[in-house]
């Protein structure tokens, strides 16, 4: 039998997604079909976050650090042209220092926000490959 090794980054994102579901108000089904999740997914990695959550009572989980940022002007940023000579549509760019950048569309939300940057943060230090 194998032995599985425990992703990070998938573990963040369905924390992020049933953040989201929960704030949403919506059905599973109604949340599913809007996000293009499958409903047994969603299910499986609840009663999975659940289960480890349970079994993590009294760790200290790791916080994440906060990293530089530079804030320009939003009119700039949405409509500044990109590598493709169109005009950009994202409200929120990241860019590393060695030149990574990643934009996010107009209704990215605070929470997927902080789970990309603790992403960058993990990437940059090395604790994670692409």
């Amino acid at each position: 039998m194998a032995i599985r090794k425990r992703s990070t980054e998938k573990e963040e994102f369905w924390r992020m997604v049933l953040a989201e579901f929960e704030s949403s108000g919506l059905s599973v089904r109604e949340f599913c079909r809007r996000e293009k999740l499958g409903e047994a997914s969603l299910y499986s990695w609840r009663r999975e976050i659940a289960r480890r959550d349970a079994g993590s009572e009294g760790v200290k989980l790791p916080t994440a650090s906060l990293v530089p940022v530079t804030v320009v002007d939003a009119v700039e940023a949405i409509f500044q042209p990109t590598s493709h000579g169109s005009a950009g549509c994202s409200d929120v760019e990241v860019v590393t220092a060695d030149g990574l950048t990643i934009r996010l569309g107009n209704a990215v939300t605070t929470e997927r926000l902080r789970v990309v940057l603790s992403m960058v943060t993990q990437l940059v230090q090395g604790e994670v490959g692409c």
